[in-house]
């Protein structure tokens, strides 16, 4: 099945999208099955729809695998969002494990300041954009939706005090160490979107792959209210998942 840029711009168009919008985009580039000149139609359909007068945000997460380089360090998320962290006018933070890349209004004011003490917290640029912003599942569920981690560090759970130390690459090409907050585990964010209030959420498909527009505020508070009834609500069941059993015992339960 082949989408064509025209049916990518159409379908967001329906979906609700429009000039202006502030997107954290979560895309799976597969889903379409076959998208015309993949990963840069994509992003050059979002940036049409939204305009320069918009934002697009992606999450270039790197998990501390490597030394962290703001400028060279490829995105472990997908690689949309390392076509997207290369794309003209794109600026990324400079979260060591955690980073984003933004494009579009205010996109270098929002990628400033983002440091280690805020992977998803407070002044983080995921946090700031939470007002106004939307986001945009493109064939992928609630285990790819960063926006959950920001509803984790406002409703406070304790089981977010681990950190972690990550090697950041120098200027003078020396390693330094730095400490960051550990986001966890997502494997459990599916149970979310029972939650949700479905109203406010619109979906469509294009080609083979299911989009969802979601606001960040329903997200966020869906998150923060379940884990103020029960702070375990977002682990995951795997048996061999080292974080949530870690986070288990940080709770007592």
């Amino acid at each position: 099945m082949l989408v064509t840029k025209e049916d990518l711009f159409s379908g967001l168009t329906k979906l609700g999208v429009g000039k202006g919008d502030s997107l954290i985009v979560h895309s799976s580039l597969s889903s379409f099955g076959v998208l015309e000149d993949g990963a840069r139609t994509l992003i050059a359909t979002l940036q049409d729809v939204v305009t320069a007068a918009g934002l697009l945000m992606m999450p270039v997460f790197t998990y501390g695998i490597e030394p962290f380089d703001k400028c060279s360090t490829p995105s472990r998320t997908g690689h949309v969002t390392e076509v997207f962290r290369r794309a003209p006018k794109v600026f990324r933070s400079e979260h060591p494990s955690y980073s984003v890349c933004l494009w579009g209004n205010q996109a270098y004011e929002f990628s400033r300041g983002h440091d280690t003490e805020s992977s998803f917290g407070v002044g983080s640029p995921m946090q700031r954009l939470l007002p106004n912003s939307k986001i945009l599942l493109v064939g992928v569920d609630y285990t790819a939706c960063s926006m959950i981690h920001v509803g984790q560090e406002l409703s406070g759970v304790r089981y977010l005090d681990r950190p972690k130390l990550v090697s950041v690459l120098n200027e003078d090409k020396t390693i330094s160490s730095s400490k960051v907050r550990r986001a966890g585990c997502s494997l459990g964010f599916n149970s979310i979107a029972l939650h949700l209030d479905t109203a406010k959420i619109k979906s469509i498909h294009i080609g083979g792959s299911l989009l969802r527009l979601v606001p960040s505020s329903l997200v966020v508070e869906a998150a923060v209210k379940m884990l103020e009834e029960d702070p375990t609500s977002l682990f995951c069941n795997s048996l061999d998942c080292f974080s949530c059993d870690e986070a288990r015992g940080m709770l007592g339960v």
